[in-house]
């Protein structure tokens, strides 16, 4: 949504019930941000884990958002003090608090980062190697604060191109369509096209996996027992070829490997299916997060980009506050998803909880 259109959404609202449930649904992600944040860092390595250390940059993007959320909606149906006209903190509300460059920068800000996480499971499960190298590892960290700045820049272009005080008043230029078009793009179509495109790469990487696990099942179900081995494989080699000292023999023009035991390898093994499995998890939480993202920010998008294409939006009618309630619901719905989801998000609240109760 562009900034100054929000300034018009304020007075258009007149359904008192839809008020109280964004104010609701803002607290519950004040609250469950603030706890995310708290089990995260208690846990110690938030800097060592890059997913845990992206997902408090969110918690902490969305707590910033529902905080927000919570003022403007108060202030909708509450008579605050007159700032004096002309006066440096007039020109500051008319800016950035009027525009509400705050609020859907951070919207942007929490949408670059869920980016950011889709990337960074993208390259740990597709490019583990890659992922591995500390530069890589760090980078994602700078990628995560770089958020803070790269997301808000269509709204501050805006801004700094649109708004303007004159006479002791906040005055919007009439934008062109494309301006509008610019920021659906920019703040929903790409980031949403790269998330869609790291998912669908990471779970066909695991589709891969689950084959050959399941393979390496079978082979062993037919081993000796307690211990594993490689099959014998055949690859061209010259006809003229002979056996050598090795053990290995070759017939027609197929050299022929025995049969290795390794007995240490069930261990090893298990080891890899634990990581594997982890890393699973922590991505099939993410796409849940990602696909509560689009569910939520997908009718306010769309209805944003026909209204700057030159449609028209109710500002008071019951679809557009709706689209408001689900919009909202996105800053505090990822909560629940990690409660659900995160045993290490469950255990940091149930400890947290009983240190009170002692």
């Amino acid at each position: 949504m562009p900034p100054a259109m929000a300034a018009s959404t304020c007075a258009a609202i007149t359904l008192n019930l839809f008020r109280v449930l964004q104010i609701l649904v803002a607290l519950f992600g004040v609250i469950g941000n603030i706890l995310v944040l708290i089990v995260i860092f208690q846990a110690r390595d938030v800097l060592k884990n890059q997913t845990n250390f992206l997902i408090a940059n969110q918690s902490a993007a969305d707590l910033f958002s529902s905080l927000q959320l919570i003022v403007f909606q108060v202030e909708c149906f509450t008579k605050w003090p007159s700032l004096v006209p002309g006066s440096i903190w007039s020109k500051l509300y008319c800016f950035f608090w009027q525009q509400r460059l705050l609020l859907f920068g951070s919207y942007a800000i929490s949408t670059f980062n869920l980016t950011i996480l889709s990337l960074e499971r993208y390259f740990a499960v597709v490019h583990p190697q890659m992922y591995l190298a500390r530069s890589r590892k760090r980078l994602f960290a700078f990628m995560g604060l770089g958020t803070w700045l790269l997301g808000p820049i269509m709204q501050i272009t805006f801004i700094v191109v649109h708004v303007y005080y004159k006479d002791r008043e906040c005055h919007v230029r009439q934008s062109a369509p494309s301006i509008g078009v610019a920021i659906f793009l920019w703040d929903f179509f790409i980031p949403v096209g790269v998330m869609t495109f790291c998912f669908i790469k990471v779970f066909h990487k695991f589709r891969t996996i689950a084959k050959i696990q399941g393979n390496w099942n079978t082979e062993s179900a037919q081993g000796a027992p307690g211990a594993s081995f490689v099959r014998s494989s055949g690859f061209p080699s010259p006809s003229t070829a002979e056996g050598s000292n090795s053990g290995r023999t070759v017939t027609g023009n197929t050299l022929q490997v025995p049969t290795v035991y390794q007995p240490n390898f069930p261990r090893r093994f298990e080891k890899s299916t634990a990581r594997s499995l982890q890393r699973r998890n922590a991505s099939l939480t993410i796409l849940v997060v990602y696909i509560a993202y689009v569910v939520c920010w997908t009718p306010n998008q769309f209805g944003f980009l026909q209204y700057n294409l030159g449609g028209s939006i109710d500002w008071g009618g019951l679809f557009y506050q709706i689209e408001l309630i689900m919009a909202s619901c996105n800053s505090g719905i990822n909560v629940i998803i990690y409660a659900l989801r995160f045993k290490t998000f469950q255990t940091g609240i149930k400890k947290m909880f009983k240190r009170q109760d002692s």
